[in-house]
């Protein structure tokens, strides 16, 4: 357990306010355009709304990801200041190992680290896509338009899902060497400075 001094608990309170505060300028953003889309989308029933209602769709978002980003503030300034040698050893290991590889491997390293999100971006961008193509048409009604929509959205899922599968059989075999995890290289360390 580690005892701080007050100096490194007003740095933590600051860096944590300062992060906060960017977190609830982007809310405000965030609820800027919600609120003025919706109320530009469905105009009566924003204006039925009771003042409370309205309040909420303003600090809902603001408050949401103010909270989240101070959050992550104060993780990131405690590993800034209890782990940074560590990981700046990290990093430097990961640069040198990326550095033996090709840009194509890299990049599919990059890839392969971020797949999650590129493929839930990837489903959402194919959903709005699918919705926009089909929405153009004026004969179908709203639900053969969803329906549609979801065909073709459902059909690029499972492409995704194809070119996830050949990820994992590329990742496979290029074989990149795994890295150790954080507890196995801790223990080491341990170790060898008692030896």
């Amino acid at each position: 357990m580690k005892l701080i001094d007050e100096n490194h608990k007003n740095q933590h309170w600051q860096h944590t306010l300062a992060q906060g505060a960017k977190g609830l300028v982007l809310g405000l953003g965030v609820s800027a355009v919600f609120v003025s889309a919706f109320k530009r989308r469905y105009p009566v029933q924003y204006g039925s709304y009771t003042q409370t209602i309205k309040a909420c769709m303003w600090t809902l978002p603001t408050l949401g990801l103010g909270a989240f980003w101070a959050d992550e503030g104060s993780v990131k300034f405690s590993e800034m200041m209890h782990r940074s040698d560590y990981l700046t050893q990290t990093k430097r290991e990961e640069r040198e190992r990326l550095a033996q590889l090709s840009v194509g491997d890299r990049l599919f390293l990059k890839a392969s680290e971020n797949r999650y999100k590129l493929i839930v971006g990837a489903w959402a961008a194919s959903l709005a896509g699918a919705w926009s193509m089909v929405s153009r048409d004026r004969v179908m009604t709203t639900a053969q338009k969803a329906v549609q929509a979801r065909m073709y959205a459902q059909a690029f899922t499972v492409l995704l899902l194809l070119s996830t599968i050949a990820m994992s059989v590329r990742e496979r075999d290029l074989a990149l060497p795994a890295p150790k995890p954080d507890w196995k290289r801790i223990i080491e360390d341990r170790e060898g400075q008692r030896m």
